[in-house]
Order: C-alpha cells, then sequence, then structure tokens
C-alpha cells in the first residue's frame, strides 16, 4: 500500500485531534471488569485485562474475536433499572414521562421544528459498553499489522490484544484523515457505536464530522454503510442541533433517496446550494432511465434526460407548481426512535418529534415524478429526431429546458406552439373551409363516385373481393393443366409465412400477426387466422417490447392494432 496516496485522496480531512478532544473519567468499575495496574503484565495497549494464552489464534490458525457478554448480568442488569431511568414518572397514571431536552427551529424548507426527549424509562445493559468507549476514545494508536474481525454486534470485549492494536491504528487513521484498505465492517462500526455513546465526551461538531469522515472515506469499501449511517447522521444531528458536514456535500442526493427521513437531507441539499432534482428523482421515480435501447444507442442520453429534469424542478420549485403546489406540502408530524438498530445506551438513545411540510410521503407524488421524468425524456426524444414517445402527460413551466438546439428542433417544436396570428371571423370561416376540403378528400363518398375508368388496370390482372393478383407471376406446377400454383421462396410474403394458422407454436403465431400489422395488415385479423385472442395477443407482444426495446410496438387504433413503424428492425429481438 502507498501510504503518501492515501494521505494526498484525504489530507483535506486532517484536523488536530489532540486539541479538540475532551476527556472525561470512567465509571467506576466493579473488580471483574476494572482496569489493571501498568504493573500488571497481562494488561494490553487498550487497557483491558488480556485473555489467556492460545485465545488470540484458534487451533485452525485464523484469528478470531472473543465471544462474551458486554456486562456482568448478576443483579438483572438487562431488565428495566428504575434507580437510573433519567424520565419522571406520572403518580396518576403510573407511566414514564419524557423529559424535554431541547425544542429548536430548523429555518429548513421540509423540517420546520425539533423536539428532543428523553427516552421513557432506562436499562442497564449498555452502561458498560460506554465505560469501555470512554477508555477507548482517551487512547491512541500506532501502526498495527491488520487482524480480521467479524461480529454481528461488535463490542470492545470481543477483541484480542491484537484486534486492539489495529482497532487504534483504525481510529487514529480516521482522525488524520487516511484510509486503511484492510479496515474490516465491524472496526468501521464499532467505531461508529463509540461516537454516538460518547454524547458527553466528544463534541456534536466534532462527533458529527468523525461520521461524515467514515462514511466517506469507507463507503466505497462497504456499501451497507449507507443504509445504517443515512439513519444515524441524520439522528444525530437532529438530537444534537449540529448541521451536517460539508465534507457530505456530494453524496447528499444519492445517500438521501435511501434514507427514510429524506426531508433531513432535501434540507441539506437545500442549504449547500444544490439542485434538489436529483434526490427528487433518485427517491420518488419509477421510471427507470437505466432501461430503453436510446439509453444504449445514443451516448449521454439517460445524463441529458436528467438535465432537463432537474431544470424543470428548479422551474417548477420557483413558481410554486407540480410537486411544490400548497395542496401538496401541507404541515404534519412525526415522532421517530433516535439511533435505532446501533448499540445505543439509553441515555444516549433519545425520541425525535418532527414537524414536516413535506410532498415525500405521499403515493401521488411518486406519480407526478414518474409522469414528469417520462415527459422530459420525450423532450430529449425529440432533441434526437425520434419519433416513438413514451405515454406521458405534457410537461409544464419548461420554458427553460426547451430552446432550440438546431433548425430541425426549431421546427420539430413549431407543430407544438400556438398560432400567433390573431383569430377573426373571416379567419376561423376560412379555416372552416379547409377543414371540409380535408373531410371530403378523406371519407369514402367521394371515392365511391369513381368509376372503372380511374383504375389503371394492368395487362394480365383480375379482381376479386378487392385483392390484385398478377398473373405473370403465378406458375403452373401441375403437368396434367391443374390449377395448382406455387411462389418463388423470395417473393413469397413474410406474412404469408409466419401468420398461417398452421405454424406450430405461440411465438411463432404472435411473430406472423406482429409481421401481418408491420407490413400494413390487419393485426386482429392475423390473430384471428392463427387462433388468437388480439387483445391478449399484443399485451404478450408489448411486454416483451418493453423488456428488449424500452416501449412499446402495437397501438390500439379503433378496433385493431398498429405497428410502429420505428420498431422494424427491432421485431427479430422479441422472439
Amino acid at each position: 500500500m502507498d501510504d503518501s496516496k492515501e494521505k494526498r485522496d484525504f489530507s483535506d480531512l486532517t484536523i488536530d485531534y489532540q486539541s479538540k478532544r475532551k476527556y472525561a473519567p470512567p465509571r467506576e468499575r466493579d473488580t471483574e471488569t476494572a482496569l489493571l495496574d501498568d504493573e500488571v503484565s497481562d494488561v494490553g495497549v487498550s487497557g483491558f485485562r488480556i485473555p489467556p494464552a492460545g485465545r488470540d489464534t484458534p487451533s485452525s490458525g485464523a484469528p478470531r474475536g472473543r465471544q462474551v457478554r458486554t456486562l456482568d448480568y448478576r443483579g438483572g442488569g438487562a431488565v428495566f433499572n428504575r434507580n437510573s431511568r433519567p424520565a419522571s414518572r406520572d403518580k396518576g397514571k403510573g407511566e414514564v414521562k419524557e423529559n424535554v431536552i431541547r425544542r429548536y427551529q430548523t429555518g429548513g424548507r421540509y423540517i420546520t421544528d425539533v423536539t428532543v426527549s428523553t427516552w421513557p424509562g432506562s436499562r442497564g445493559f449498555y452502561e458498560k459498553f460506554v465505560s469501555d468507549a470512554m477508555i477507548s476514545h482517551a487512547r491512541h494508536g500506532e501502526a498495527a499489522p491488520h487482524v480480521q474481525y467479524f461480529s454481528y454486534i461488535p463490542q470492545y470485549s470481543q477483541l484480542t490484544p491484537s484486534m486492539w492494536r489495529f482497532y487504534l491504528w483504525f481510529k487514529e487513521s480516521v482522525r488524520r484523515g487516511e484510509r486503511l484498505p484492510d479496515a474490516d465492517f465491524s472496526y468501521v462500526i464499532l467505531y461508529v457505536y463509540e461516537i454516538i455513546n460518547l454524547e458527553g465526551v466528544i463534541s456534536p461538531a466534532e462527533g458529527a464530522e468523525l461520521l461524515a469522515r467514515i462514511w466517506v472515506m469507507y463507503r466505497p469499501m462497504h456499501p451497507a454503510l449507507d443504509k445504517y449511517l443515512s439513519e444515524w447522521m441524520a439522528d444525530y444531528c437532529l438530537v444534537h442541533e449540529v448541521p451536517l458536514p460539508k465534507i457530505l456535500t456530494r453524496i447528499l442526493s444519492e445517500v438521501g433517496a435511501k434514507a427514510r427521513l429524506k426531508e433531513f437531507y432535501a434540507d441539506g441539499v437545500i442549504s449547500a446550494g444544490l439542485s434538489i432534482g436529483p434526490l427528487i428523482r433518485l427517491a420518488l421515480s419509477d421510471h427507470n432511465l437505466t432501461k430503453g435501447r436510446y439509453v444504449r444507442d445514443i451516448e449521454g442520453f439517460a445524463d441529458e434526460v436528467c438535465a432537463v429534469f432537474d431544470a424543470v424542478i428548479a422551474e417548477h420549485m420557483s413558481k410554486g407548481i407540480g410537486l411544490f403546489e400548497p395542496r401538496l406540502n401541507r404541515t404534519s408530524e412525526l415522532t421517530i426512535d433516535a439511533f435505532c438498530g446501533s448499540l445505543c445506551a439509553s441515555t444516549v438513545k433519545k425520541k425525535i418529534h418532527l414537524k414536516l411540510m413535506s410532498f415525500f410521503r405521499l403515493p401521488e407524488a411518486r406519480r407526478i415524478v414518474t409522469e414528469l421524468i417520462k415527459g422530459c425524456e420525450n423532450i430529449v426524444r425529440a432533441r434526437h429526431g425520434i419519433k416513438a414517445r413514451l405515454s406521458a402527460h405534457p410537461v409544464t413551466g419548461t420554458s427553460y429546458v426547451i430552446t432550440a438546439r438546431s433548425a430541425e428542433e426549431v421546427a420539430y417544436m413549431s407543430y407544438y406552439d400556438s398560432p400567433e396570428v390573431e383569430l377573426t371571423p373571416e379567419k376561423a370561416a376560412e379555416i372552416e373551409a379547409d377543414s371540409w376540403q380535408n373531410v371530403a378528400a378523406l371519407t369514402f363518398d367521394e371515392a365511391s363516385d369513381m368509376t372503372e375508368e380511374h383504375f389503371d388496370e394492368p395487362e394480365g390482372a383480375f379482381f376479386s373481393d378487392g385483392a390484385e393478383l398478377d398473373l405473370d407471376r403465378v406458375e403452373a406446377t401441375s403437368s396434367d393443366g391443374g390449377d395448382s400454383m406455387d411462389f418463388t421462396a423470395e417473393e413469397t410474403p413474410r406474412s404469408t409465412m409466419t401468420a398461417s394458422a398452421e405454424v406450430g407454436g405461440e411465438d411463432e403465431k404472435l411473430k406472423g400477426a406482429l409481421w401481418a400489422a408491420a407490413e400494413g395488415g390487419s393485426f386482429t385479423a392475423a390473430c384471428r387466422e392463427a387462433g388468437l385472442f388480439a387483445d391478449v395477443a399484443a399485451a404478450k407482444i408489448n411486454e416483451a417490447a418493453l423488456d428488449f426495446i424500452g416501449d412499446v410496438v402495437l397501438e390500439q387504433r379503433g378496433t385493431d392494432y398498429v405497428f410502429i413503424e420505428d420498431y422494424i428492425d427491432d421485431i427479430g429481438l422479441l422472439f
């Protein structure tokens, strides 16, 4: 490992930890777990009693941690402790009340008011862990070899002397802004537990900074940190009334979308001067931009859609429309338990009561965002001259993003512009006259007045039920003058070969009906001939198209289905 490179990567995180440390003397402990004097030979670098020889390395040769209990269970240490609860008791009801620690207004857009209260009742289960954490906090580490460590609930009592040396070196590296590439997840989480539980020893601002460093430095190695720290970081900042550290700025949208309290990270994004579009898109969209043929075929297509979406969200926010309408941003209240899932003493655990003004928890918000991002993709498709469109409502409030990039785009978007000329009665009469001419040209009544002389009948052809057959292309194959005929392989239409009811297998029948529609024929008639229900067949074909192409290939018009010509080259992908 190149230590100098690691230092360069995180040089901006280095702080003078020695000058900021605040210590509190450890609580008195029983003789079984108390620190031994320095003169005793079996005390390790941590100050804890070193286990007997042979505990560090089992017979298999692989290092392991000691799996021992975290406290002396005598005296009911894991049950409710009536003598040490931090809350008051309501004598009338016999219930434990929560004591309010602090109330404050955040000044944020989504979380407006916060009330932090004590945990109702107390347990002595993790009090020993807090005392051990104070001792660990006061220790300094030096370079030590890595020792593998795994535990579902990491605790100090599980560490062997060699594990202790590496853990202290790991903590020292975090304080210096250096990342150890071999630090196991259990070491990382143990340090997180230590920071959370030492609220009276580590200042809130320093604790938030340390948690942020751990998160930024080790999330590439341990992605599971996002699951835990996205919750605990929000709890820590709300409990202690401290802002999010600046080093988290580049990951706020990504981790905020994974958190249950998305409003906290949304306020952090806004206070950092960032666009809230990425957080909304990642948190609420059901439309996956990574799928679809255009994302694969056009470089930067997904980035273009995201840029349009972010610009639309910014414009909607400034105008107070869409997600930011007052009806979707009404005040609500929420109570959460701080540090759920962490090893946390009851004196440290808190209840947080929040007042919110948010749309993140509304089902309608997810529908709006999904429709909005589909509409933004349609805008980008128009820029690239793609005719196919996703089914979505038009995007409103897009004056900023719909700007011409080329003459072709100007011409394309002009079809959707409102006429600029003033509408007068004379102009209305002219439009009506033109429309009646179009009706006359498109109706069958005018065509029925045509006589046979209007048709240019080719020589050697005859008509039967509206079908035309060129006799020159028919080759008699019967030597006795029979009327059997044959087509050459090159001249046989594909729909004739595949849409026949004699073709075996449902996929072949679906493919034949699809080819019939692609060549301008009736999809419903082809399905009837193949023994299929047209609606069921169209649904199966479109479902397969969504998986492989990212769009439907059949659109219902009246009682029949019409093929979208843009996907003629993709039929082979479906079957």
